[in-house]
C-alpha cells in the first residue's frame, strides 16, 4: 500500500498500519490521517484479515497532532472544524472497523496520539511507553474523542484525573488502572504483539466481529434492546456454518 506517513502490510491474516514519521515522533499530519482512514478502510474490506494492529516507528506511538502544521492552517472557526471533520471520519472508521483492533503503544502516546490508542479494542504496551493528555497545559480541550474513549475504558473519576491534571502514566500505571491489557519490556514486546494477533486470528472471526459489534452497540443502547439484538445474533450465529464446523471439530477432540 503506497503511502509516505504510514506502512501498511498484511502478515498471514493480521493487517498492520505503522505510524512512520519517526523525525516528529509520529505526529499526526493531514496526509497521515488521510492515509490511516484508507488503510484501515482497505482492510475492514479484505476477509483474509482478522486482526488490524496499529503502532509507531521509532521510539514512538504518536506524539499527537503536529502542531506547526496546525498552527499555519487554523486560521479560523471554520477551518478547525473542517480539520476535526476530517479526524472524526478516521475515528469512525477506526472505531466501526468490524475486526479486532489492536494498538501496540511502542513508546510515547501523547495527546491525539493517546485518543488514537483508545479507538482500539486492546492496548499492549512496552515497558517504555507513557501516556498523557497535555491538552489543558497549551489552553485546549482534550479531543479526537479522548473524552468519550477514556472514561468507558478506565472509569470517570480517573479519567477525569488524567484529563483534569495533565496526568503522564507510565506502562505499568496504565496496566494497574485497566488502561492496557499487557506489558512487556521493549526488546520483547514484537513478540507480545505477534502473540496477541495470532492467538485472534485463530478464533472464529465472524463471532469476534459480531461480538466487537455489539460492544459498540451496548455503550449507547437500553437493556431490552441489547438483548434482543443478543438474541437475533446469537439465533443466527447458532446456525452458521462457522459454529457448527467449530462444535464439531470440538466433540472430536474432546472424544
Amino acid at each position: 500500500m503506497n503511502s509516505s506517513t504510514i506502512k501498511a502490510d498484511k502478515r498471514g491474516r493480521t493487517g498492520r498500519i505503522v505510524l512512520d514519521r519517526p523525525e516528529v515522533l509520529n505526529a499526526l499530519s493531514p496526509d497521515m490521517n488521510r492515509e490511516i482512514r484508507e488503510a484501515v478502510k482497505k482492510f475492514s474490506q479484505d476477509d483474509d484479515i482478522h486482526v488490524l494492529v496499529i503502532t509507531g516507528s521509532g521510539n514512538a506511538f504518536c506524539s499527537g497532532a503536529d502542531l506547526e502544521w496546525l498552527g499555519n492552517q487554523a486560521n479560523s472557526v471554520t477551518e478547525v472544524k473542517d480539520i476535526m471533520s476530517s479526524f472524526h471520519r478516521t475515528i469512525t472508521e477506526i472505531h466501526e472497523c468490524p475486526m479486532p483492533v489492536i494498538a501496540a503503544v511502542n513508546g510515547a502516546a501523547v495527546g491525539g496520539g493517546f485518543s488514537l490508542a483508545l479507538l482500539a479494542d486492546i492496548i499492549l504496551a512496552s515497558d517504555t511507553a507513557f501516556f498523557e493528555h497535555s491538552f489543558v497545559r497549551i489552553g485546549l480541550i482534550p479531543d479526537l474523542a479522548s473524552m468519550y474513549f477514556l472514561p468507558r475504558k478506565i472509569g470517570s473519576q480517573k479519567a477525569r484525573e488524567l484529563f483534569l491534571r495533565a496526568e503522564r502514566i507510565d506502562a505499568a500505571t496504565a496496566k494497574e488502572i485497566g488502561l492496557v491489557a499487557e506489558v512487556t519490556e521493549s526488546e520483547e514486546f514484537p513478540d507480545l504483539v505477534q502473540q496477541w494477533a495470532t492467538e485472534l486470528t485463530e478464533l472464529s472471526p465472524g463471532a469476534l466481529n459480531r461480538t466487537k459489534a455489539l460492544l459498540n452497540r451496548s455503550l449507547t443502547t437500553d437493556l431490552q434492546t441489547f438483548l434482543q439484538l443478543e438474541a437475533n445474533e446469537q439465533a443466527q450465529r447458532i446456525q452458521s456454518e462457522d459454529h457448527q464446523t467449530r462444535v464439531s471439530s470440538f466433540l472430536e477432540g474432546e472424544n
